[in-house]
């Protein structure tokens, strides 16, 4: 069983195992909470002799939304949701883990954000919604497939994820991570 995030809870995650598939030009993987950091320093390790970028994408504020419905409870529905993204480019990989080593804790957790690292040739992994991780490379997926695989996270010809386990009656639920302490 695929061991959550904290800000993700899913109804059917018994069917959810770590893995990988590979298609045409990315890796895209489950990966348990515990071994996202990895696989993110195993990334930027691999490019540790090129300047590399931070990306955090956050939902967009609710007042620069269009909102379609408005429930009983309060909540609301939009339209088409937007995201708001932002970039710290050129930084060595080094100084990018000192970075985020105090952030890490926060970035993973958050069931709403994602974030992620990449080079200036076109390759670049993140941390989305219900522990998906994706990797891409305009050139070679294949060098990044030891990422995963140096973590526990193995190619399946099966692979599942949280989305494909939604329904009507067995919805997801992302929300914020905050860290109380």
């Amino acid at each position: 069983m695929l061991k959550m995030i904290a800000g993700a809870k899913i109804e059917n995650n018994q069917n959810l195992s770590q893995g990988y598939e590979i298609s045409e030009n990315q890796l895209t993987a489950n990966a348990d909470a515990d071994n996202i950091r990895n696989v993110m320093e195993n990334f930027m390790d691999m490019n540790e002799n090129i300047p590399l970028f931070l990306f955090i994408e956050v939902p967009s504020n609710l007042k620069d939304e269009k909102v379609a419905e408005t429930f009983e409870d309060g909540a609301v529905a939009v339209d088409t949701p937007h995201k708001d993204v932002y970039y710290l480019d050129g930084v060595p990989a080094g100084s990018l883990k000192k970075i985020l080593a105090p952030l890490y804790e926060i970035l993973i957790n958050d069931g709403l954000s994602a974030f992620g690292v990449g080079n200036p040739y076109g390759d670049e992994i993140g941390k989305y919604k219900y522990n998906v991780m994706v990797l891409y490379s305009r050139n070679n997926t294949d060098k990044y497939k030891q990422i995963f695989e140096n973590n526990g996270i193995l190619k399946t010809d099966n692979f599942v994820t949280a989305w494909d386990t939604f329904s009507d009656e067995t919805p997801g639920t992302s929300e914020m991570y905050s860290d109380s302490k």
